[in-house]
């Protein structure tokens, strides 16, 4: 899944901005169990070294969410394999053509490390994510609607479309 988002990224965003390759960094989700831990600790260790992370791009989840972070997770959580719920998986079948062959899991960062970036900006393109859309700009601040932690970041920007956005 980590995957078809690297490919929504590189096509609509990072093709068309003077942005090199090498700067721009993914979590790999096709890691064998016995080595996610060291990949998630070098991961975080890459993310000190580098001075933090400068900016940050996610996609707003019809269900409030960003990252892979589902409904729930709590705000300190960390860099971890998370499994995918139906919701998550259903919406990435049109990236994979069939549900069979959606992954069950990703790694994701975790809110702990996707809030200490320096700038973030949010896509939320589509009616399907207008009631999101909503609940994280008027809603309240919690970990069902884990976006909504972004309203106390000084550089956090959604970036909705109108139909992403007819619920304000």
């Amino acid at each position: 899944l980590v995957g078809s988002e690297m490919c929504i990224r590189d096509s609509h965003f990072v093709q068309h901005v003077n942005l090199a390759a090498a700067n721009v960094h993914v979590p790999s989700s096709e890691i064998a169990a016995t080595e996610l831990a060291r990949q998630c600790h070098d991961y975080q260790q890459q993310i000190i070294v580098e001075g933090g992370i400068d900016y940050q791009l996610l996609i707003l989840r019809s269900h409030g969410c960003i990252g892979f972070n589902e409904p729930g997770a709590p705000q300190t959580c960390h860099m971890r394999r998370v499994h995918l719920d139906t919701k998550t998986r259903e919406q990435a079948v049109p990236l994979f053509g069939d549900l069979l062959h959606v992954p069950h899991h990703a790694v994701t960062l975790g809110y702990e490390e996707l809030l200490q970036a320096r700038h973030i900006s949010v896509l939320a393109f589509g009616h399907k994510r207008a009631h999101a859309v909503q609940q994280v700009m008027n809603g309240a601040v919690d970990a069902e609607w884990g976006a909504t932690w972004l309203r106390g970041h000084l550089h956090a920007t959604l970036l909705a479309d109108q139909a992403a956005a007819a619920e304000l």
